[in-house]
C-alpha cells in the first residue's frame, strides 16, 4: 500500500497535527468581547450614587435618590437627578464613554446644587471603570466615572429584576 501512496506517512501525520491544533485552539481560554458600543456589565442594574466630586453623597431632605440605569439594546440611558428624571444615549468602547444628555424634566428643586453637580459630571465624563469589591462577604459591584484621570462619581450597584 504504501508504494501505491508515498505521501500516505506526511498525510497522516498532518491530519494527526491538524487534529492537535483544533483542539488546542478549542481549549485555549478565550476572552470576552463586548458588543461594540455596549457593556453588558453596565445593564440590568440601577446605578446608585455614592460618592459626587470627591465627597460622599447623602440624599438631602426633600430629595430623591440619584441613580442611573442603562439600556444596552438601545444605548439609552435613564436615572434620576436627585429632583429631576434625565434620559439620553450613551457609547462605550473599552474604558472610554459618552453620555449625551436628551431629556430632563424641570420640576422645582429644593436643594439643586447636587442635580447641577451631577449634571456636569454626565456631561464632561469620558472614561468609566467597573470594579467588585467584598462586602461582609458579599460582592459588591461599582461603577467610577472619570474626567480624565480624575474621579467625579462612584455609583453602587443594586440589581434589576
Amino acid at each position: 500500500f504504501s508504494d501505491l501512496c508515498p505521501n500516505h506517512t506526511s498525510m497522516r501525520f498532518n491530519t494527526i497535527f491538524l487534529l492537535l491544533l483544533i483542539a488546542f485552539v478549542a481549549c485555549k481560554h478565550k476572552t470576552v468581547q463586548k458588543p461594540f458600543g455596549k457593556d453588558p456589565a453596565l445593564e440590568n442594574r440601577r446605578w446608585m450614587l455614592r460618592e459626587l466630586m470627591g465627597s460622599p453623597y447623602t440624599v438631602p431632605e426633600g430629595s430623591k435618590d440619584i441613580f442611573l440605569s442603562f439600556e444596552g439594546q438601545s444605548n439609552t440611558f435613564g436615572g434620576n437627578t436627585g429632583c429631576n428624571q434625565v434620559n439620553g444615549m450613551y457609547t462605550v468602547h473599552e474604558d472610554m464613554i459618552y453620555i449625551r444628555r436628551m431629556e430632563l424634566t424641570e420640576m422645582a428643586c429644593k436643594d439643586i446644587k447636587p442635580e447641577q453637580q451631577f449634571l456636569q459630571v454626565l456631561d464632561t465624563t469620558n472614561r468609566y471603570a467597573l470594579e467588585v469589591q467584598k462586602t461582609k462577604g458579599v460582592n459588591v459591584e461599582f461603577l467610577n466615572l472619570f474626567r480624565d484621570q480624575q474621579r467625579l462619581a462612584r455609583f453602587e450597584a443594586v440589581w434589576l429584576n
